[in-house]
């Protein structure tokens, strides 16, 4: 893997600005499911913390919302 501050490389694939494009992805799936929102308020978002009933909501319903939005989610299978 090659990475510099504008471009990170992975399995042959390049990737330009990846934390504008990062950021960019994480505030139009704010619009599909606003939780994500709270963690945008932070310089450098690096984590969300949900409660139960925030993940049990996010894994029925958030994910495939995202997921039929054209995002990509990994869930556990069990969902």
């Amino acid at each position: 893997m090659e990475t510099s501050s504008d471009r990170i490389s992975v399995q042959g694939r390049a990737l330009e600005h990846p934390q504008e494009t990062l950021l960019v992805g994480l505030g139009l799936a704010s619009r599909v499911y606003p939780a994500i929102e709270e963690s945008l308020k932070s310089a450098r978002p690096i984590q969300h913390t949900l409660t139960p009933l925030q993940a049990y909501e996010f894994l029925k319903a958030g994910a495939w919302r995202l997921e039929d939005s054209g995002f990509g989610v990994i869930v556990p299978l069990a969902f």
